[in-house]
């Protein structure tokens, strides 16, 4: 597993954050399994990247689809249905405050908020993501 952003155990992801979440990838063997506590009321839901997930005992999500996990309260599993490995991305965070303005990608609390931001991204102060 690779911590993206947020944190799992010990593990601090690279991504620096304004707010409580977690980005997680999983990679899962076949017939593997993926437990994890995860902070209570965190919204949470995780992206198939490749193969095919089982969520739920009986939920399947297949690559390129989302599950959203509901009522997780502090715990998540899901596992390996297919041959193959699996790769999930796991996203989830405190729920938004407030009500939410989306542009493009951006999403603010106002829209004064989101045209700030497209100025800053415009104006080149939003910092840059390194090449892989």
């Amino acid at each position: 597993m690779r911590v993206v952003a947020g944190e799992y155990g010990t593990h601090r992801g690279p991504a620096e954050v304004l707010m409580p979440l977690l980005l997680w990838h999983v990679s899962i063997p076949a017939k593997g399994k993926f437990e994890a506590a995860v902070p209570s009321g965190y919204e949470l839901a995780a992206y198939v990247i490749s193969g095919e997930a089982t969520f739920a005992e009986s939920d399947r999500a297949g690559a390129g689809q989302l599950a959203l996990f509901e009522n997780a309260d502090g715990d998540i599993a899901f596992s390996n249905s297919g041959e193959t490995p699996l790769d999930v991305m796991v996203l989830g965070g405190a729920p938004a405050e407030g009500p939410l303005v989306f542009h493009g990608p951006f999403v603010m609390n106002s829209v004064d908020q989101v045209r700030n931001a497209e100025r800053a991204y415009h104006l080149g102060q939003m910092g840059e993501l390194a090449s892989a």
